[in-house]
């Protein structure tokens, strides 16, 4: 393909009348820097101290004052429980108060009260074909590091819709570690 210039006339941009177009862009109003795709910290404590949310200050400041790679997978849960009581945009600002990037430590670990439900739902699930359901269960046992991007995309086909797997399994549907001790 050859490269163009728009101020060349054979390349003119034109309106429907065959006249060159006028292109006059309004002037840029600058609204701040994008969210990330997974939010920080930083977008929790700001979002937390907003007037948008109805949040007490003794909660703001724990927010404030909180470092979330020093949290167990129990006050993870009670942060799931208390920002899922607001709205979703703030519990999506919160990400890092109540779930955790896969790492080599929780790659292998499962919620495990789901486990039956998840199980059941794989052993049950025909028309699966018995193989499938014997490689789903297989998978099911690796730490999600551990899997290939298709191996990835194969169980979650395998278990969408499936009773509680998002909860058993999440970092396969999320990306990320999220604790669930007991029922939400």
């Amino acid at each position: 393909m050859e490269a163009f210039r728009f101020d060349e006339p054979q390349y003119a941009v034109r309106d429907l009348d065959g006249r060159d177009a006028m292109l006059d862009f309004a002037p840029m109003r600058w609204v701040g820097f994008p969210r990330p795709r997974v939010q920080t910290m930083a977008d929790c404590v700001y979002d937390a101290y907003s007037d948008e949310y109805s949040i007490d200050s003794i909660r703001r400041d724990t927010i404030l004052n909180t470092d979330s790679d020093e949290l167990t997978d129990a006050r993870r849960f009670e942060w799931y429980r208390f920002l899922s009581s607001h709205s979703n945009d703030l519990m999506a600002a919160c990400v890092t108060l109540w779930s955790e990037e896969v790492t080599e430590s929780n790659a292998d670990k499962r919620n495990e009260l789901y486990a039956v439900d998840c199980l059941a739902f794989v052993n049950r699930n025909r028309p699966m074909p018995q193989a499938l359901a014997d490689d789903t269960l297989a998978l099911l046992e690796r730490p999600y590091l551990s899997l290939a991007a298709v191996e990835r995309l194969v169980l979650r086909g395998a278990l969408r819709d499936g009773s509680n797997c998002e909860l058993y399994y999440p970092q396969l549907f999320s990306g990320r570690w999220i604790p669930f001790p007991e029922y939400p």
